[in-house]
């Protein structure tokens, strides 16, 4: 057989296995929107963007493209240090500033209570709590609140890799109370009273006729 002939018979495959490849990244697009489109319909309790920097959302989305993948190659309810270890892996791969394990100690009445480990915390903004259940209880959420209220951090990500479809398993809770979230929407509030301000009620009126009435 003649070398054209031969390399007639691979170009298919080579196509096919590119079509393949561009059908799988299309359909890990599709799969990552969802996500993103089921978590921006959550309880406006759970999810309230108002006065929610955009670059937090960006930094959300890039989360879940990485816990998307890691289900889709890894699969579901393995144990829940497996995916820690994988999202310390990929985070750090994709440029963000990981810590796992965590450790917050709170005081009470100026005595040391024990102390509590967080799963991730990504750019000392978002905790990630990985689980690897059947559901989530309220509790695990409650419990968020409270790690998002003894650190003083603004977001809060519930990932769980438990279930057969990840965007059901998916809950951010944003903390209305943190330093970061507070200055930036005393920031806009300031921009729009400055842009009120700026504003003539005046310059608004319509210019008289120079004979008079």
């Amino acid at each position: 057989m003649s070398e054209d002939a031969t390399r007639c018979e691979v170009r298919p495959r080579n196509r096919s296995t590119q079509r393949t490849r561009r059908v799988q990244r299309n359909a890990e697009g599709r799969q990552e929107r969802g996500l993103m489109k089921k978590l921006m319909r959550a309880n406006p309790i759970d999810l309230d963007e108002r006065g929610v920097p955009p670059a937090w959302d960006d930094c959300t989305r890039e989360i879940l493209s990485s816990s998307l993948g890691m289900h889709t190659r890894l699969g579901p309810s393995l144990p829940e240090r497996v995916y820690e270890a994988a999202h310390l892996v990929e985070l750090r791969h994709r440029g963000f500033d990981v810590e796992t394990q965590r450790q917050v100690t709170l005081t009470y009445r100026t005595v040391e209570l024990p102390t509590m480990v967080l799963d991730l915390v990504i750019n000392d903004l978002m905790i990630v709590e990985l689980k690897s259940t059947e559901s989530v209880h309220p509790s695990h959420l409650a419990q968020l609140v409270s790690y998002l209220r003894a650190t003083s951090l603004p977001l809060g990500l519930l990932i769980n890799f438990g279930l057969p479809h990840l965007k059901d398993g998916i809950y951010r809770k944003i903390n209305p109370a943190a330093p970061q979230l507070q200055s930036f929407r005393s920031s806009l509030r300031s921009s729009a009273l400055s842009a009120s301000s700026a504003y003539s009620p005046a310059s608004a009126e319509a210019p008289q006729s120079p004979h008079g009435a």
